[in-house]
């Protein structure tokens, strides 16, 4: 068993981007720090704090993609046509602190838990040990994190909460 991305040695991961064929626009996301706290933003096609556990799996999931299997380009293997990489499902880019970067274009499914991959510009067709057929989100509204707000609660002396549902229906 072998990990695609052994050979690229990257530092704190910073920012995530993930062009998926089904959407119009790359989901982009970018870590910063916010009192002294790692967190993850979302910033396209929107801007939002983004469930940092979220985007952790995702770059996580990359750079430990294994595969037992690979067939390298044009020496009677799988063509990238074949494996679904011309025109790829998704390709994810990963970014650290430096600004050095690995990507992964992600192919069409090869079985149940397997899908075929490779690391971009690579000669190498990997059957990766895992299936990407749920991994994405259908919206990237579903990476929004829930917490409505964060505050120390021994710091809070009033918090008023306004609905403008009325308002919202009549515009």
């Amino acid at each position: 068993e072998q990990k695609l991305l052994k050979d690229v040695k990257l530092g704190d991961i910073v920012k995530v981007s993930c062009k998926l064929a089904s959407q119009p626009q790359p989901w982009v996301f970018e870590k910063t720090k916010v009192d002294d706290k790692d967190v993850w933003d979302i910033t396209s096609p929107l801007a939002a704090r983004a469930a940092s556990w979220q985007v952790d799996s995702i770059h996580r999931r990359m750079t430990e993609l294994r595969y037992d299997i690979s067939y390298k380009i044009g020496e009677g293997g799988m063509t990238p046509a074949e494996a679904g990489l011309d025109a790829p499902t998704a390709v994810v880019t990963i970014t650290d602190k430096d600004g050095k970067s690995a990507t992964v274009d992600i192919g069409k499914s090869s079985g149940r838990n397997a899908t075929y991959a490779r690391a971009a510009g690579g000669d190498r067709i990997i059957v990766a040990k895992t299936s990407f057929a749920t991994f994405f989100k259908d919206s990237i509204l579903e990476y929004r994190d829930n917490k409505l707000f964060d505050f120390k609660a021994e710091e809070a002396v009033r918090l008023e909460v306004t609905s403008r549902v009325g308002e919202l229906e009549k515009a």
